[in-house]
């Protein structure tokens, strides 16, 4: 009985990695699209340097994985690299529910849940940080689970690494060190005290990954996110300092967004992630969640206390940071819920078992929760499906031929980043000068202006960057279809 188990827990752990991946396959973005992905495909392809709080564990294995597997164009690798890390964290995540449940479907069926919601699916094609976030939030529950349970030396040491790989990855993991801490507090001691002396070695082990920064910033490297680093070009903050590493993995330019809204907005903001929360798990899974936290809270509260410890500063941190973005960014929210959703159904199953006579109805009733990721997966897919998304690198692609030799070409970072990666990685127009401007800065931009035109390069500029000031001494002209404006004087 133990291996047939044993038989079915590893084809269940398959499937949760398997089946997602496949789907994933199947909707992958085939080229570069927007917002971070730019940046982070060149950064790491190329071996620089992302934008706050830098990303050094992502850059270091997507530089690995993208030069180790020429499968398509770089930005499809680095595609392809959140597609591994989606899967890889549904995996986990069923392990994570299997452990808290002790029941092989609802872990299942929670754990594609998750792999086929929307934000998390989204995230899953395209080259972003998220998916190897929960991954190492995953692993770190996980092994934590476990020592709680066995009391093994070699699990504490493994959560140990995982939590540093975590902070070497993004520093908001911090968001649920005092969770994890209280967590580890209560556990059991451990027979060996010296298992709490080693344990920390394997944190800092972790930790190493940020001494890339500064190392790679003393190579001058090729590609700097200058979005950010650069207060003007060519000079951009010394990250072999100690002032400006910490300014770059503190991500002290967001600082005036996090907790940048007012009372009202607030309340908006978590409102409208209720909805996301909802429309993620076809809306029954927000109420078989609230089941598991009452559950739990009625018979694993250490486990409560854990999973609640990571799910609120999530949600709370990422509702209140003013960024485009945010949608993206409560992942980690939606892996706990997903693990809450397994202990809601095991003890609703439970309730059907003991209220069904009907033997054919008991039997089928535990299957009822698989159809939770059905729906998702039915729903979700033509909305996120990305597989012919090409149309963000063709414009950028249009813009590059189009343009005369020894362009200036400025804008903010979302359209700048794209153009970045087509000269940096695949070799486009290296005579043009890609300029970071700052939304706002009248006087930044103005200078550029002055100083281009007065040197007789053309300068080019995007339509939605607030830049209809620079009408009354110059004429616009639009150039292909991608919001692009050559500047002229008159």
């Amino acid at each position: 009985m133990g291996i047939r188990a044993g038989w079915i827990g590893m084809a269940a752990a398959g499937i949760a990695l398997g089946l997602p991946l496949g789907v994933y396959l199947l909707t992958l973005a085939p080229t570069v699209t927007g917002h971070d992905a730019p940046d982070l495909t060149t950064a790491a392809y190329t071996l620089g340097i992302a934008h706050p709080p830098g990303y050094p564990l992502y850059t270091l294995l997507g530089w690995l994985f993208s030069h180790a597997f020429p499968v398509g164009d770089v930005a499809f690798r680095l595609n392809l690299l959140s597609a591994l890390f989606g899967a890889a964290t549904t995996a986990l995540a069923y392990l994570v529910a299997r452990r808290l449940t002790g029941q092989t479907l609802p872990s299942l069926a929670a754990a594609l849940a998750l792999a086929f919601s929307h934000w998390f699916w989204l995230n899953s094609l395209v080259a972003e940080v998220y998916t190897l976030d929960t991954l190492l939030l995953a692993g770190t529950l996980l092994f934590l689970l476990r020592w709680r349970q066995r009391q093994q030396p070699w699990a504490l040491y493994a959560f140990a690494l995982l939590f540093g790989l975590s902070l070497a990855h993004r520093t908001t993991s911090l968001l649920f060190l005092p969770a994890l801490g209280l967590y580890l507090l209560l556990c059991p001691r451990p027979r060996r005290p010296m298992v709490w002396l080693v344990a920390p070695i394997f944190l800092v082990l972790g930790l190493l990954f940020y001494l890339y920064i500064p190392l790679n910033y003393l190579r001058e490297p090729d590609y700097i996110s200058s979005t950010f680093l650069s207060r003007w070009p060519g000079n951009p903050a010394d990250l072999a300092t100690p002032g400006g590493f910490w300014h770059l993995v503190s991500a002290a330019q967001f600082r005036s967004s996090v907790f940048g809204f007012g009372p009202a907005e607030s309340l908006e903001s978590l409102g409208r992630y209720v909805t996301w929360l909802a429309a993620s798990f076809m809306g029954v899974g927000l109420v078989l969640g609230l089941v598991g936290v009452w559950c739990q809270f009625q018979t694993h509260r250490l486990e409560l206390l854990l999973l609640a410890g990571i799910f609120l500063p999530s949600v709370i941190f990422y509702t209140n940071y003013d960024v485009a973005d945010r949608a993206f960014m409560v992942t980690p929210s939606y892996l706990v819920w997903a693990l809450w959703i397994a202990v809601g159904w095991t003890n609703v199953s439970r309730a059907l078992h003991s209220v069904i006579q009907e033997p054919r109805l008991r039997a089928a009733a535990p299957v009822l929760i698989m159809v939770l990721p059905l729906a998702a997966l039915l729903v979700n897919y033509p909305l996120v499906d990305l597989s012919g998304e090409r149309e963000f690198r063709e414009t950028n692609e249009e813009l590059l031929a189009q343009a005369e030799p020894n362009p200036t070409i400025m804008s903010w970072w979302w359209d700048m980043a794209p153009l970045t990666y087509l000269q940096k990685v695949e070799g486009l127009r290296p005579d043009a000068q890609l300029l970071f401007s700052v939304r706002g800065d009248r006087k930044y931009v103005l200078a550029i202006v002055q100083m281009t035109v007065g040197s007789n390069r053309p300068l080019y500029v995007h339509a939605s960057r607030g830049l209809e000031f620079l009408q009354s001494d110059y004429a616009l002209v639009p150039v292909g279809e991608g919001g692009w404006l050559r500047v002229v004087p008159k």
